[in-house]
């Protein structure tokens, strides 16, 4: 039986995503075109320094598996869960 206090002090306060996970398109492309670039990429070169931008072959590598770029938190979790899952847990005597 589902208690309604619980259900309901289990709801989200308020709305988590747009607040926690950026801009949606729309506000990207506006953002975009009053900075006056035409991509995320474009605005990357003319701001982060080439010397120390992530180069390919600094990826992330673990037991033959590589972690590139991550789209999301629930992706990163789950990619870490699986680099995770190939560690072998020995006893120490």
């Amino acid at each position: 039986m589902q208690n309604p206090k619980i259900s309901q002090a289990l709801k989200p306060s308020d709305n988590f995503t747009p607040r926690h996970l950026g801009n949606d398109k729309k506000n990207t492309e506006e953002i975009l075109k009053f900075i006056g670039v035409s991509s995320i990429e474009e605005l990357m070169n003319q701001t982060v320094p080439s010397n120390i931008r992530l180069k390919e072959e600094n990826a992330f590598k673990h037991n033959g598996k590589e972690l590139h770029g991550i789209e999301s938190e629930t992706m990163l979790l789950a990619n870490l869960r699986d680099l995770a899952n190939t560690n072998k847990v020995y006893r120490s005597f």
